[in-house]
């Protein structure tokens, strides 16, 4: 019995000693097969010789617009993987059957979603793609970065937020049922945002339905002032006084409508000049001719909230040469000691371009520069930004070629008399968004960055709002 059992037990061991060689056997060629897989994939990949170059990124302003160059080198790949960062959050973007040729040049359009500052864009990477779905590789040998720095931020251009429009009218306020345009960011003499417990400050025009001589409603907007505040520039917030500044309630200068051009801080006082029409729509078809009748006045306030009007008013009116018909519009800035006010003249034919007046007081007695046009581009135009930097002034306008064209442009000027046109720099959206046509451009810095606030016009359907957009800079590219 004892021999018969140390027989068996030399043979279990043998058995075992088999089992566990088969088993390190099969551990070892799972690791070599994982190597030898694992290298021919990095050799298939690494062959691949795909040189890009990202040449050029700017904003349309709802899009990047990134434009990639392939050079000289062998090997296919099937689509591109883009990766935006703004520096908090990353984009990614897969663009399907996008190879590119030796030497070929393409542009890619790539919708903002989710950045946090979408128009803030500091690094774009473009990494070739091999392979689809599952089995899709990137090509981490090809992978091209480009980091924004201060030479080339300003191609990313104005980016419009993504929950624009951030302010709209609403239909239960009379005042401003049919309406809100016109944003103006209140700020303090030298540019810098106002700004108080309550956040910042916007003031903005609203309207509603003017009525005819039977107590019919119009297609005429009747215009007043109103103000909102915010925290974080994005969510506003309006006072209850709406609006802050109304038209006259008896016949006057300012009894059909109050559109605020310039709204400025001095310390002590909250100025604002604004444009003022005779006549609402009622007495416009009273008299003979039949018409406006918009002027340029002045009115203070201590809390930027119950404004008392000018005695005086209105401080500018008609002229004899080209704004012989209505002014609109003031930009009014204070440059060394002077007061400096650009605006809009209505001449007889009916063409609108720009004006120029100075004066030694916030109110006047107002002096023009001369009867005719300081610039006219050859089409309508209304100014909405003036600035001095190093300088050189800064003009932003838009032209009226409403509706085929309603776009942004920039002008500058060595003494803000001759005025140069350079071109677009900001344009709608498309058919049915919400601001097809854009125009009254306002701007603040705040922390490095530019907001830009603007109107927003679209007539299928028809709405108004205002919205925001952002740039690491104040002049965006420029489009002839």
């Amino acid at each position: 019995m004892h021999k018969n059992k140390r027989g068996l037990s030399t043979v279990i061991s043998t058995l075992i000693i088999i089992g566990l060689s088969l088993v390190a056997i099969t551990i070892v060629w799972v690791v070599v097969s994982n190597i030898l897989s694992k290298g021919a994939e990095d050799i298939s990949l690494n062959a691949i010789s795909v040189d890009l170059d990202i040449k050029k990124v700017y904003s349309d302003g709802s899009n990047l617009i990134v434009d990639i160059k392939r050079n000289p080198g062998s090997g296919t790949f099937d689509s591109l993987k883009f990766f935006v960062s703004d520096g908090a959050s990353t984009d990614i973007f897969d663009i399907g059957n996008s190879s590119l040729n030796e030497l070929e040049e393409k542009t890619f359009s790539l919708p903002f979603k989710k950045l946090i500052n979408s128009n803030f864009v500091s690094k774009i990477s473009v990494a070739p793609i091999v392979g689809s779905g599952s089995s899709a590789k990137v090509v981490q040998s090809s992978v091209k970065e480009l980091k924004l720095g201060k030479d080339n931020l300003a191609n990313v251009g104005w980016v419009k937020y993504h929950g624009n429009p951030i302010f709209q009218n609403v239909s239960s306020n009379l005042w401003e049922s049919l309406l809100v345009t016109s944003p103006i960011i209140l700020k303090n003499l030298d540019g810098t945002p106002y700004k108080d417990s309550r956040g910042y400050w916007m003031y903005y025009t609203g309207g509603q339905y003017d009525i005819d001589l039977s107590g019919n409603p119009t297609v005429i907007s009747l215009d007043q002032m109103g103000l909102v505040t915010s925290q974080d520039l994005f969510n506003w917030n309006r006072v209850q006084s709406n609006p802050v500044l109304s038209i006259s309630n008896s016949p006057s200068y300012d009894h059909g409508d109050v559109q605020a051009g310039t709204v400025l801080y001095n310390g002590t006082h909250f100025l604002v000049w604004y444009s003022s029409n005779q006549y609402n729509y009622a007495q416009s078809q009273a008299v003979t001719p039949k018409g406006d009748n918009v002027t340029i006045s002045f009115a203070t306030s201590t809390d930027g909230i119950n404004w008392v009007k000018y005695s005086g008013n209105p401080i500018l009116v008609q002229g004899l040469g080209d704004d012989s018909g209505d002014m609109y519009g003031p930009v009014v800035i204070k440059d060394e000691n002077v007061w400096k006010m650009w605006y809009s003249g209505h001449n007889s034919a009916g063409h609108l371009a720009l004006m120029y007046a100075t004066s030694n007081n916030s109110y006047g007695p107002w002096t023009r520069y001369s009867n005719n046009y300081i610039f006219d581009p050859g089409y309508d135009i209304f100014p909405l930004e003036v600035w001095r930097d190093t300088g050189i002034y800064y003009m932003f306008f838009f032209d009226e070629n409403f509706p085929t064209s309603r776009s942004i442009r920039l002008a500058t000027s060595p003494d803000g008399i001759s005025w140069f046109n350079k071109g677009v720099v900001f344009i709608g959206g498309q058919v049915g968004d919400w601001d097809k046509y854009v125009f009254g451009v306002s701007q603040v810095n705040v922390n490095n960055k530019w907001y830009t606030f603007y109107s927003g016009y679209s007539t299928s359907p028809e709405s108004w709002g205002i919205g925001v957009a952002i740039s690491p800079m104040r002049v965006p590219n420029v489009k002839s």
